[in-house]
């Protein structure tokens, strides 16, 4: 029998995440994999109902306060930590993301490579290639990718000052690094803004930004205008397996009255 699959989220705090999202994700998971899954969430504070693993995350002052400053993105970075109890080739999912299909192609990533998602919502300034690296699902193994983690806790106060979050500094790092990284086809992991609402966009128009998306640059406002190929009907194709909501405002729960949702997020 095949060793189980490893699959880690992050859960902390209360006011965007309960324990229904980690509960919702787990279930997904259990659909979405061939393989026994071996599902742990990295917590601050344990659920004394889960069936699933808890370990606790490592108690960062300055990281407290998610309703504040939502900083608690940078906790992510302890995925790359040689400290926690997973210390093999591990697929690792944000609290929101949609499993609509099959996940099995996650495990095609070599033991080396970090497996991650570009972040396309920047290539729809026309003429621009996609750039920054997303977070939301990412294959990681802290054997090979511990270097990440190293930097980041030696430096922690001046990164977090100088970082939009854990994605700008995951990107720039890898680029500057050459850390070898594997990009997960983007017809398979997908975002719920621009492939899948209201059928995915159709044409995106820029009126504006205020910083070009250039390496190093995190852009800050862009003023966008779209239009979509089914207004009014979300769209799942048989080839999506992950659906991304990134965004504070653009959660699974704010379209309940959305067929896809009701049918996957259960």
């Amino acid at each position: 029998m095949d060793r189980p699959i490893d699959v880690v989220c992050i859960k902390h705090g209360d006011k965007i995440y309960d324990w229904s999202y980690v509960d919702k994700l787990y279930r997904g998971v259990v659909r979405s994999f061939s393989r026994p899954i071996n599902f742990t969430v990295f917590t601050d504070t344990f659920n004394p109902n889960a069936s699933y693993n808890q370990v606790l995350l490592p108690d960062f002052k300055e990281l407290e306060g998610w309703e504040k400053g939502r900083g608690a993105w940078w906790f992510k970075m302890w995925l790359f930590s040689n400290d926690h109890p997973i210390q093999n080739q591990f697929v690792y999912f944000d609290l929101d993301v949609l499993l609509v299909n099959n996940c099995d192609f996650l495990l095609d990533v070599a033991e080396d490579s970090l497996g991650i998602v570009l972040e396309t919502k920047w290539s729809h300034k026309p003429g621009m290639d996609p750039y920054y690296l997303n977070t939301s699902v990412m294959v990681i193994n802290p054997l090979y990718h511990n270097i990440l983690w190293r930097v980041y806790s030696n430096n922690r106060h001046d990164i977090q000052r100088h970082n939009h979050g854990d994605q700008t500094f995951v990107t720039n790092y890898v680029y500057h690094k050459k850390i070898k990284f594997t990009k997960f086809d983007s017809t398979k992991v997908v975002f719920w803004k621009f492939d899948v609402h209201n059928g995915g966009v159709k044409n995106c128009y820029i009126r504006g930004m205020t910083d070009d998306p250039t390496p190093g640059e995190f852009p800050r406002k862009i003023e966008r205008a779209f239009s979509y190929n089914t207004p009014g009907t979300d769209v799942v194709t048989k080839n999506m397996s992950v659906i991304i909501f990134n965004g504070a405002s653009n959660k699974p729960t704010q379209f309940m009255n959305s067929e896809v949702i009701q049918k996957y997020w259960v």
